[in-house]
């Protein structure tokens, strides 16, 4: 039973990595089944032995040509510890505001939630600040020709020099990856604990970020971290006008 077995599962694996043929293996592992097995200590249990082994025999190259041609067990192409390496380069690329290193770890999702949220600062009243303050000051006809990494890119590298407060605070950040949950083949929630130092007082919690497999690589697709920036980016107080009504005169009084 247990030569059936093994010459069997060595066929299996052998087709799942699509090595050389095995039409001749099955061929073997069919006259294998074929015989007869006993087992004990009666009369003739040996010679039963001898004629499994004669007809064993004939499977024992083909199944040595199909270990030889490859791999005996197929792998998936990802698995969550492939998935803790990307959140584990995410964080370490954030904590040093590396965005040309992040961009690329990022689901397309995400660079097209901050180019919505772009299109729709440059879309504004205030459209012209936000160019000069966060793109450096190219014109519109510029910003529309960019792909969305390029965007996210561009808006990450303008808000460090006008946020740099909001910014340094994820370097100040310390991230522990503390393990993964699959949730069916292209999804996986990666658990990590993070640890903030405020005014002398440390400050710990656990959340998740969720990653999503796109053309066969994990990628960064929901974080807080990215939920904050997206925030920050939405509320950016370029060229806002005063509110309605009489404003306040600081020099009134004097």
């Amino acid at each position: 039973y247990l030569c059936r077995m093994a010459i069997r599962s060595v066929v299996v694996a052998g087709g799942a990595t699509g090595s050389a043929p095995a039409v001749n293996v099955w061929q073997c592992v069919g006259s294998v089944e074929s015989a007869p097995i006993q087992t004990g200590s009666r009369p003739g249990g040996r010679r039963a032995g001898r004629v499994l082994f004669r007809r064993l025999m004939p499977a024992l190259p083909a199944c040595m040509a199909v270990l030889a041609a490859g791999p005996v067990f197929a792998q998936p192409p990802q698995t969550a510890g492939n998935a803790e390496a990307v959140a584990a380069q995410f964080f370490h690329g954030l904590g040093r505001l590396q965005w040309p290193r992040i961009v690329d770890l990022l689901h397309t999702d995400v660079h097209e939630r901050f180019q919505l949220v772009a299109d729709q600062l440059v879309g504004s009243l205030r459209g012209d600040s936000v160019l000069i303050l966060l793109y450096g000051g190219i014109s519109r006809e510029r910003f529309e020709s960019m792909e969305p990494r390029e965007t996210f890119l561009r808006s990450m590298t303008g808000m460090v020099g006008y946020a740099r407060g909001l910014m340094e605070s994820q370097v100040t950040t310390d991230v522990e990856i503390i393990g993964a949950l699959a949730e069916g083949d292209s999804l996986r929630h990666v658990v990590y604990r993070e640890g903030t130092d405020h005014m002398g007082t440390e400050v710990v919690r656990v959340s998740v970020t969720t990653l999503r497999l796109q053309a066969g690589q994990w990628r960064i697709r929901r974080n807080d971290e990215l939920d904050v920036l997206e925030t920050a980016l939405r509320g950016l107080p370029i060229g806002r006008s005063p509110p309605p009504g009489p404003q306040p005169n600081p020099g009134a009084g004097r």
